[in-house]
């Protein structure tokens, strides 16, 4: 065994990046985006531009944990890419508290007046408008992590390209959301019928409401797919 240090825990602050799409008072919906691993936000928030109809504020938080994707024994100059991740193995507990307040913050701000700002008072109160959170890849994982840890009231939760995290109880999802769906594309090879199918199992033991949605495409997230599902979730 290494023989490491000891180590202690150290709170201190972050600025985070939030990318947007609609205006602050749309009324219609509020959707939380999660991006996958290596994505960076704004990039991110593209694949969402279809749902930008004036009746949504659509909002993707950044990940906390930049790093340069590729070499990591490189030169890293102003042409090398830069990704982000919500969290690795390393001080996981710690990670996920991090992030989970880190996104409630998010949901508060947007809640309470419509706009993420420095200064935006926390609030528990239930949102104006319906919510829903949308994870992908990695994402996925946070989302189902912080909305059994969350306080607000959400419509509905989305796990693209990803399911439940391998940890997740069904008592950890009987005090989250009841409605959540779950998208594969028929060719993506990181999903599968049968993943899906225990994921299924939680979340019937958890009384939860699911549904499985396909579309034909890969480890993606597709303009007419995503168009459809938001149709869906608003009637």
């Amino acid at each position: 065994m290494t023989d490491l240090p000891p180590v202690a825990a150290f709170t201190t602050e972050r600025t985070a990046r939030i990318a947007h799409l609609g205006p602050p008072d749309a009324t219609r919906s509020l959707w939380i985006c999660l991006h996958g691993y290596r994505q960076l936000a704004p990039w991110f928030l593209r694949r969402f531009r279809i749902l930008d109809d004036g009746t949504r504020r659509i909002v993707a938080p950044e990940a906390l944990n930049r790093f340069y994707v590729g070499d990591p024994d490189g030169r890293h100059g102003a042409d090398a890419r830069v990704g982000a991740t919500w969290m690795t193995r390393e001080d996981r507990e710690a990670e996920i508290a991090d992030y989970t307040r880190y996104l409630e913050a998010v949901l508060d701000a947007e809640s309470a007046g419509g706009v993420v700002t420095s200064d935006a008072p926390r609030s528990s109160a239930v949102p104006r408008r319906p919510v829903v959170v949308l994870g992908f890849s990695q994402g996925a994982h946070t989302a189902a992590r912080w909305m059994h840890r969350s306080r607000h009231d959400v419509r509905a939760v989305v796990l693209w390209g990803e399911g439940l995290p391998h940890d997740t109880t069904p008592d950890d999802l009987r005090g989250a959301p009841r409605r959540w769906v779950l998208v594969r594309g028929e060719a993506d090879p990181t999903r599968s019928a049968e993943r899906e199918a225990e994921d299924g199992l939680r979340l019937d033991a958890a009384g939860a409401e699911w549904e499985v949605r396909m579309h034909p495409g890969g480890h993606r997230i597709d303009a007419g797919p995503l168009e459809a599902l938001a149709s869906k979730l608003r009637a």
